[in-house]
């Protein structure tokens, strides 16, 4: 197995906008208004974890600095090869400091001209949820204060937590989860891109949908999983990175074995938690949605409701209770 396949998330990231699988839509609404010639100084993309938020603000900022293009939304070869020259400054939130002062660090030259060969200076203020009240204060200040040569480009997955007034002044797009056309097309463009001819992917496809992962981030870590040999329904599983073998504890909960589920949980950290949380809920779902017998989906429902009471304050003590009264509820109605 090629070792660069563990690289796939990275080397598969689309670098211009008619590689956004699925995306057609919103790709094509973000062309129309910049052939419009209104560029807006201020982007907001929203939207779940994995939808391709930072990746579209990327591409954006690039196709900015790119005069070679035909349409907009595919910067050339030589500017993409040259990414690094140019006045991009990526903002992770969720690593830099969140305060006033930080944030003010981070972009206090927004109000001078790009370097060249830049045509523009932009910012991505990536997890922007994190920002405090006055970082974000502090930035619509720069929003109205920064020339036309500053282009700044927000990307949240809570946008209700961004000030209204810093919502108020970005063109803001939704990025929509993925069809169920557009989860197998994201499959099959992965295979292709690995020279894979001779694999059925329907297996995996349906064990995404049936996970209900709609997030290219995701399909495209199961496809790699797949590729490797993992079994479809285990792929499907993806999410918050765990330790603990949540396929494991899902399977043993449909039996209804505590002592499984209590050895495999046994030291597990919050995110752990929270990974098992978000598996388990899942699995049942997916259990639910296929089984039409009455019996199975009253004891399943029960059990999804038993994990949405689960205590995320305290989520290691609070779930280990709600997986033993799962357990319990399975031994008594199984499935």
């Amino acid at each position: 197995m090629d070792d660069d396949r563990t690289q796939l998330t990275i080397s598969f990231r689309p670098s211009n906008l008619g590689e956004m699988v699925g995306q057609d839509h919103l790709t094509a609404v973000i062309q129309n208004h910049m052939a419009s010639e209104r560029h807006p100084q201020a982007w907001m993309f929203a939207g779940g974890t994995g939808m391709g938020k930072t990746t579209i603000a990327r591409i954006i900022a690039l196709s900015l600095q790119c005069s070679h293009q035909e349409v907009f939304g595919y910067p050339c070869e030589t500017c993409c090869q040259s990414a690094a020259l140019f006045d991009i400054l990526e903002i992770n939130a969720s690593d830099k400091g969140t305060g006033k002062d930080d944030i003010g660090d981070l972009v206090m030259g927004a109000g001078y001209n790009p370097r060249p060969p830049s045509l523009y200076r932009v910012y991505i203020l990536d997890e922007a949820q994190w920002l405090s009240t006055g970082a974000q204060n502090l930035l619509l200040k720069y929003f109205e204060d920064s020339p036309p040569s500053t282009v700044w480009i927000i990307c949240t997955t809570e946008p209700r937590k961004i000030l209204a007034t810093l919502r108020g002044r970005c063109l803001t797009y939704t990025i929509p989860p993925l069809s169920v056309d557009g989860v197998e097309q994201l499959v099959h463009a992965v295979l292709e891109h690995e020279g894979v001819v001779d694999c059925d992917p329907m297996p995996l496809v349906e064990a995404l949908l049936e996970h209900q992962v709609f997030n290219p981030r995701g399909v495209v870590m199961a496809t790699d999983k797949f590729l490797a040999g993992n079994d479809p329904e285990a792929c499907a599983m993806v999410g918050i990175e765990s330790s603990v073998d949540t396929l494991k504890i899902c399977r043993a909960i449909c039996r209804g074995d505590w002592n499984t589920v209590r050895e495999a949980y046994y030291g597990s950290t919050p995110d752990d938690a929270r990974a098992i949380k978000g598996s388990v809920a899942g699995y049942l779902a997916a259990i639910l949605l296929k089984d039409g017998k009455a019996s199975k989906c009253v004891t399943l429902a029960k059990c999804i409701d038993i994990l949405r009471l689960v205590d995320d304050a305290v989520i290691t003590p609070s779930l280990a209770a709600a997986l033993f009264r799962i357990c319990q509820e399975m031994k008594q109605n199984p499935l």
